[in-house]
C-alpha cells in the first residue's frame, strides 16, 4: 500500500494540512479513505449498527499516521 497515492487520489480531506504535522490516515467501511487530525485512541463518533448482529461497530479503520511533506507528498510515520 502506498500512502502517497492513496491520500494524494483517493483520500477525503476537509481541512488544511499543515506540513510536518500527524494525521492519521483511515477507512471507512465503504473501502474509502479520509485524513483525519483527530487520533484514533479516544474516539466515540463513528459508529453504525451492524447489519447482521445489530450491534454498534466502528464505521472505520485506523490504517497509520501520516504527515504531510514540504513537497507536498505524504508519508507513514
Amino acid at each position: 500500500m502506498d500512502i502517497n497515492d492513496i491520500i494524494q487520489n483517493q483520500a477525503d480531506i476537509t481541512f488544511t494540512p499543515i506540513v510536518g504535522k500527524t494525521y492519521y490516515l483511515y477507512q471507512r467501511d465503504n473501502l474509502t479513505y479520509y485524513v483525519s487530525p483527530f487520533e484514533p485512541d479516544g474516539i466515540t463518533w463513528g459508529r453504525s449498527p451492524d447489519p447482521v448482529s445489530g450491534s454498534d461497530r466502528d464505521y472505520f479503520k485506523f490504517i497509520s499516521d501520516v504527515k504531510k511533506n514540504a513537497d507536498g507528498s505524504w508519508q507513514a510515520i
